[in-house]
């Protein structure tokens, strides 16, 4: 959409049609551009959506990403199917990312089959370029955590932001700055275990859409914690 109010509706699609169905089909008359929009919002299906101005230097879509996206709901249902299925994947680096992605969202449950997964990766003949080497960096801080292995985890933690750090310095002088995997994962722990750290990391980034992801990342993970009831 090229103008806010469209995009607020687009937006808040899903949550009119249930809400208020003839408000959606007023909309849907009045502001024919939306209509096709609304019609696949009414499925509470919503892909990824932008405010403000376009972003530029974005990877075109990858359509690996719906198998990714399946693997992980898997990962939180059953883990052995989702690693069944991650290590299915046909290109190498989408299965190497994915199963680091599986590997971070069981660790809490599952961290030495975790940890296996990490291994699995390192030990794939294909060579370790500096983004999956921060990707391992990411998921190991997550296994560390899962398993409160404190002075690990701290080194982890820093290895992880120097990587980082010069990652994202590297892509804002080449002009192709995108989040690489691994990172958020990397700020959300890092801010609970060790925030002084992290907030260092997020403050040598310089001024870019990525630090405004990961500021925000770290602000939503403290606010998460503090309203979480206790007892």
């Amino acid at each position: 959409m090229n103008n806010a109010i469209d995009a607020a509706i687009l937006h808040f699609g899903a949550l009119i049609n249930r809400l208020d169905p003839e408000l959606a089909e007023q909309v849907k008359s009045t502001r024919l551009e939306l209509h096709p929009a609304l019609e696949y919002a009414k499925d509470g299906r919503q892909s990824m959506g932008y405010f403000g101005v376009e972003p530029k230097n974005v990877r075109p879509p990858d359509p690996s990403r719906e198998r990714t996206a399946d693997v992980l709901t898997f990962s939180h249902i059953n883990p052995d199917v989702a690693i069944a299925k991650a290590e299915q994947m046909p290109d190498d680096d989408r299965r190497a990312s994915t199963m680091l992605e599986v590997a971070r969202t069981i660790a809490s449950d599952h961290p030495e089959r975790a940890a296996e997964l990490v291994v699995e990766v390192q030990r794939r003949n294909k060579p370790i370029d500096d983004e999956l080497r921060l990707n391992l960096i990411s998921a190991q801080v997550s296994v560390a955590a899962a398993q409160d292995k404190k002075n690990e985890l701290y080194e982890l933690l820093q290895r992880g932001f120097v990587a980082a750090n010069h990652i994202i310095l590297e892509q804002q002088n080449t002009g192709t700055l995108h989040f690489v995997d691994g990172v958020p994962s990397l700020v959300h722990i890092g801010i609970l275990n060790e925030p002084n750290a992290t907030i260092s990391f997020l403050q040598s980034l310089s001024p870019s859409d990525t630090k405004a992801a990961l500021l925000l990342e770290a602000a939503w993970t403290l606010c998460k914690r503090h309203s979480t009831p206790v007892g």
